[in-house]
């Protein structure tokens, strides 16, 4: 947590809760405090992997010193690790390797622009292929399937349900619904209790923090309908809510442990929704915590809802989201009927 910075006077002296003799050591520390905050959490973590596998690497079989790299061993680190990773692991990777030579104060020359390591990578991907295998969508089918197998006399059920809901209905991810740790809970970037606005038959869902809600610079608010139905958002969140009472700042999903109630986690979330998937008869290695956000997308698709409604709805800044597209095979069979019934009315007319 952020320590609460002031200026006590100009010249010098007490500074926050540390003394410091100079108003620039006091500058240089709240310099690399900000520094520590630049990146968000994912993107550290994605850095600090790419950088270990790479100094372990080196370390084996590169030459000294590990930075800067020379071309062949890039090349070399990105054979070895094609053994075990993705090519679009691969591409993560260099970005930990970049940010490695940055902070060294090196010079970093692109892959692009390094022959012998783009023609290596472009190997690789004709070898391995550069697909990223996404995983199922998550429907309401299958969600009435779960409802069917869930035990509602276990409160924690009712606060997954109600999280199912949220995720599909609002197209989110689950870092929305759920934290990393139990201990990591950061109100700005978890849905809370005073997140939630039931409004007649409208449940309006307002997210401060998200993947492209870095720097409080919006919010984005959702909404869903009621339909009095098992499938009724308002109706599980009002349950969910009334099992678990929380403060307003609290997180929204709550999960009692061992005597405890603590916010629902990463780990629980996915593996009480495998769990589901599994007592159904599908595959659980099929789904994921973002078969939810897949799944709001695929449905608004086939419903023929505008593209531009979904991707407000699911607070998208670029065209990423039609990679979720699963069409029916009804949706797909549009097309060729359309062009059908125009080929008869030109045959029509030329008979």
């Amino acid at each position: 947590m952020e320590e609460n910075w002031f200026v006590t006077d100009h010249g010098g002296g007490k500074r926050g809760n540390a003394e410091y003799a100079k108003p620039k050591e006091w500058l240089r520390a709240r310099w690399n405090f900000i520094l520590s905050v630049a990146d968000a959490d994912n993107t550290k973590k994605n850095h600090t992997t790419g950088q270990r596998a790479f100094v372990r690497f080196m370390l084996a079989f590169g030459e000294e010193p590990v930075v800067p790299v020379s071309d062949e061993d890039l090349a070399m680190f990105y054979v070895f690790q094609s053994q075990t990773c993705k090519v679009s692991t691969l591409k993560s990777y260099t970005t930990g390797v970049r940010r490695l030579h940055l902070e060294a104060k090196f010079e970093w020359v692109p892959v692009s622009h390094r022959f012998q390591v783009a023609q290596t990578m472009r190997g690789l991907k004709r070898l391995l292929g550069d697909e990223v295998k996404q995983k199922l969508a998550i429907t309401l089918f299958i969600l009435a399937r779960m409802y069917q197998v869930m035990n509602f006399i276990d409160c924690n059920m009712v606060t997954l349900w109600a999280a199912m809901l949220t995720a599909l209905l609002c197209l989110l991810r689950k870092d929305n619904v759920c934290v990393g740790k139990v201990d990591a809970f950061n109100v700005r970037r978890v849905l809370r209790r005073k997140d939630f606005e039931m409004r007649n038959e409208t449940v309006w869902v307002t997210l401060v923090f998200s993947k492209v809600i870095q720097f409080e610079e919006r919010t984005h608010r959702v909404a869903m309908r009621a339909t009095g139905g098992m499938l009724c958002p308002r109706r599980a969140l009002a349950k969910c809510f009334e099992l678990t009472p929380a403060e307003p700042e609290s997180p929204a999903f709550l999960w009692k442990s061992r005597g405890r109630t603590v916010p629902m986690t990463h780990g629980v979330f996915v593996g009480e929704v495998k769990k589901l998937i599994r007592k159904i008869g599908l595959d659980p290695s099929q789904y994921s915590g973002h078969s939810f956000r897949r799944g709001g997308a695929t449905m608004a698709f086939n419903l023929g809802v505008d593209h531009l409604l979904i991707k407000l709805q699911g607070d998208w800044v670029s065209n990423a989201y039609q990679r979720y597209e699963q069409l029916t095979e009804a949706r797909r069979l549009e097309l060729p009927k359309r062009l059908a019934a125009r080929m008869k009315q030109v045959e029509c007319i030329h008979t």
